[in-house]
């Protein structure tokens, strides 16, 4: 959490660069996807959010029913927290469809987390 918290206090301008760096990095090194724009600023939300709902359906695994619903709620919570915080950065604002990939983020990886649990019992 401190970590998306940190990187989305970033200025835009600094955003932009590193966003800039790492795509001519990944030119560099691998020439064929140079050809395909990629936004690598959804990649990490992706990343990061589902890293953050596997974290959260594991602490509440212990206490709660449905530990997977409550890791996407609070997952839920946190994106809308962290757009309301982007608000006030420098040439950055909150965005509805980042709140929802966010969430969607997380709830896939509970899905893939509890269909690989489910074979794996079998």
């Amino acid at each position: 959490m401190a970590l998306i918290f940190i990187l989305s206090g970033t200025p835009a301008p600094q955003v932009d660069g590193v966003e800039n760096s790492f795509q001519a990095l990944i030119n560099q090194f691998i020439p064929a996807l140079g050809a395909i724009q990629i936004r690598w600023l959804k990649v990490g939300h992706i990343i990061g959010y589902a890293a953050l709902g596997l974290a959260f359906r594991r602490g509440f695994a212990p206490s709660r029913a449905h530990p997977s619903l409550w890791a996407i709620a609070a997952v839920l919570v946190f994106a809308v927290s962290d757009e309301l915080h982007q608000g006030f950065i420098p040439g950055r604002s909150g965005s509805f469809s980042d709140v929802a990939l966010d969430t969607l983020a997380a709830a896939s990886i509970l899905i893939i987390r509890q269909t690989i649990h489910r074979i794996v019992r079998r």
